[in-house]
């Protein structure tokens, strides 16, 4: 099975990402993983148009802060994870209202519900890690965000 460490890299790591609400996160984050070559840049309009589409069904949101935005996105060889921090939280229309300032976005290669759903069921259990998120709150660099990835997926 895969790990959350394994989809994650520090190309896939963006600090202090400024957005004036939900869709320009989405919009810009998608833009940075352009920027950093982890998709095609002529791929973006449609990632952020599924990812939107998503959105309009129901919000990602968890609470806490976090959201776990996720889309099928073929022009991707195997899922990959995506994380930012926001500068500011934005409304994403979290059941507990609170603003929305850690996103891990997840990318699925293929239409695989499984691997997808166990995936985020994972992450899921590690965001509940207190310790964990106030690490992504603080991380000055990717390397932190990595480091307490590995770190929490070890202990759960």
């Amino acid at each position: 099975m895969l790990t959350i460490q394994d989809l994650l890299n520090d190309k896939r790591v963006f600090l202090d990402v400024p957005a004036a609400d939900k869709l320009a996160a989405l919009k810009t984050v998608v833009h940075l993983l352009a920027e950093a070559g982890q998709i095609n840049a002529d791929a973006e309009a449609d990632l952020y148009r599924r990812l939107d589409e998503r959105e309009q069904l129901s919000t990602t949101a968890l609470g806490e802060g976090i959201a776990i935005p996720h889309a099928y996105f073929e022009q991707i060889p195997e899922p990959m994870l995506i994380f930012a921090r926001l500068s500011k939280g934005v409304d994403f229309d979290a059941p507990d209202d609170r603003p929305v300032d850690k996103i891990f976005m997840l990318l699925g290669g293929k239409r695989d519900h499984t691997q997808h759903l166990m995936i985020m069921a994972r992450l899921s259990r590690m965001l509940k890690d207190t310790g964990f998120r106030q690490t992504l709150d603080t991380a000055g660099q990717p390397g932190a965000v990595l480091d307490a990835v590995r770190d929490v997926e070890s202990r759960h």
